[in-house]
């Protein structure tokens, strides 16, 4: 059935972008898991600088959650399901609570069960 999906004309393609999640043929999300990661690693060059120009670790809170958090919790439902990428983003989150870009530590178990409570909700 999903093959079929990425049938376009006579061409086949291994992944195709809908609504910003990245659908792979073979029903995994690495290759989206790994574009937010880049995109993740971008934010992260951004907030650096803004550290070293003496911004306040508030402020840092409210751009890593606008920016970075963000990018992840788009989503999630979605594929939010599968454990290894679940753990290769909860690592990334980890290093980004370490180094400190984020007062606070970050639980991708935490954000998909508000995510799937809101959808419920909905």
């Amino acid at each position: 059935m999903l093959t079929e999906i990425y049938n376009i004309g006579s061409n086949q393609c291994s992944n195709l972008v809908l609504l910003g999640v990245t659908l792979q043929s073979d029903c995994k999300f690495s290759v989206h898991v790994n574009l937010k990661l880049i995109e993740a690693n971008i934010c992260l060059h951004v907030l650096r600088t803004l550290r070293k120009e003496q911004y306040s670790q508030a402020e840092i809170d409210h751009l890593f959650t606008s920016l970075v958090l963000s990018n992840f919790v788009y989503g999630l439902p979605v594929y939010g399901a599968s454990e290894p990428d679940h753990n290769i983003i909860q690592n990334f989150l980890d290093r980004f609570h370490k180094r400190p870009f984020i007062s606070y530590p970050i639980s991708m178990k935490d954000l998909l069960n508000k995510q799937d409570v809101k959808l419920l909700r909905k």
